[in-house]
């Protein structure tokens, strides 16, 4: 027997659930401390300008020669809720709502389905199978601008893929895979696929997935910027153009606190059905021993 192990037998149980609560706590501030930094250093501050650019209407070329929050108070007028008011009216950020619940409801589910089905071919060792963790994984390590640009020269109407298909079916095929407003929303779907492994928890993993399908940005803008037209305008390109392009800063700072109230009514709905699934788990593991006696 070591001495370390003779240590831990002496010690009481009590002194011993002390050090483990002492432990516990110490790990929970380990990770709290970094998020709580970053919300009171940037988060927060983010949250009240963005508060202060959405009840004043900002004009970014009524700025003086001032620096500091006076040149920005000056620019400004005050606006109380009109641009809210005017975020619940705009039928094209309704529109953009709609698309991105499209995506995101049609990428989720594809990755799950995908995901899934690779990863049953897992379950059971096969000859290659290393390979398959390289093709498996890559996806995941790859940056989304890439991938969007390699989409974009695969799915071009004289690339690649057109190029294989003709040739399979002996047939010219010149297929839009972009520029066809009724096709090009279903396209970025299959880019954004990227193979998840299966994760025990499916409720959460989907919940999860559907949040960055939501909030998804550099795919989408990496291959058409919003088109063609506005089809693939969902509501992270919207608030992008509304705010860079337009320079309407004001009005992208009240739909980004509407979009953030939304991804809050979202979030709280995923927590209920979470807790909902765990009750139901937590019930089947309790009736387990009364069934058995």
């Amino acid at each position: 027997m070591t001495a370390e192990n003779t240590l831990e037998r002496n010690i009481p149980e009590s002194g011993r659930a002390a050090s483990r609560a002492r432990g516990i706590k110490r790990f929970k501030w380990t990770v709290l401390t970094p998020f709580l930094l970053l919300m009171a250093f940037i988060l927060v501050p983010a949250l009240f300008g963005q508060g202060f650019f959405s009840l004043f209407q900002f004009s970014i070329f009524s700025m003086g020669d001032e620096s500091g929050w006076r040149s920005y108070w000056h620019a400004s007028e005050w606006v109380g809720l009109e641009l809210f008011i005017e975020v619940f009216r705009d039928e094209r950020f309704g529109a953009a709502i709609i698309r991105s619940l499209l995506f995101a409801t049609g990428s989720t589910l594809g990755c799950f389905i995908f995901g899934f089905g690779l990863a049953l071919l897992m379950y059971r060792p096969f000859r290659g199978q290393g390979l398959y963790y390289i093709f498996f994984i890559l996806p995941m390590l790859t940056v989304p601008i890439v991938i969007a640009y390699t989409g974009e020269m695969i799915l071009y109407q004289n690339g690649p893929l057109n190029d294989i298909l003709s040739r399979i079916s002996g047939m010219e095929i010149k297929a839009q895979f972009l520029y066809k407003k009724e096709i090009a929303l279903t396209t970025i779907m299959f880019l954004e696929i990227q193979l998840p492994l299966l994760r025990p928890v499916i409720m959460l993993a989907l919940i999860l997935r559907f949040l960055e399908a939501m909030a998804e940005f550099p795919k989408t803008w990496g291959l058409l910027q919003g088109g063609p037209g506005s089809a693939t305008e969902t509501v992270p390109v919207y608030i992008f153009i509304t705010t860079w392009q337009y320079f309407d800063i004001s009005y992208g700072a009240a739909l980004s606190y509407v979009v953030l109230v939304m991804m809050v009514a979202i979030v709280l709905t995923g927590i209920y059905f979470l807790q909902r699934e765990k009750k139901n788990l937590d019930a089947m593991y309790f009736a387990k021993p009364q069934e058995s006696k």
